[in-house]
């Protein structure tokens, strides 16, 4: 399943594990794992760096991208189905 917004991470790299670190056809790369931390409320993920067969190194965190024109978008649909929610009838 794919996430459709955006999340934006910042990650240490000093703590890269520079062993880990492989190369490609167009680069060196590194493979990440997100994790949700719904729990957290400082950040919505955590960013590890994934190394098989080792302790996952923490990198940093993570947190949903939301523009403020999603923040209205959002504001506005709660509104109306409170609106919605208050028409008189019992159900």
């Amino acid at each position: 399943m794919a996430y459709t917004e955006k999340i934006t991470a910042q990650i240490n790299v000093n703590n890269i594990d520079k062993s880990a670190i492989y190369k490609g056809e167009k680069g060196n790369y590194i493979t990440l794992t997100i994790i949700p931390t719904p729990n957290n409320p400082y950040n919505d993920y955590m960013v590890k760096q994934y190394i098989k067969d080792k302790e996952d190194p923490v990198l940093g965190n993570g947190k949903d991208l939301i523009f403020d024109d999603k923040k209205e978008e959002s504001k506005a649909a709660t509104q109306q189905e409170t609106q919605d929610d208050n028409d008189g009838l019992p159900f």
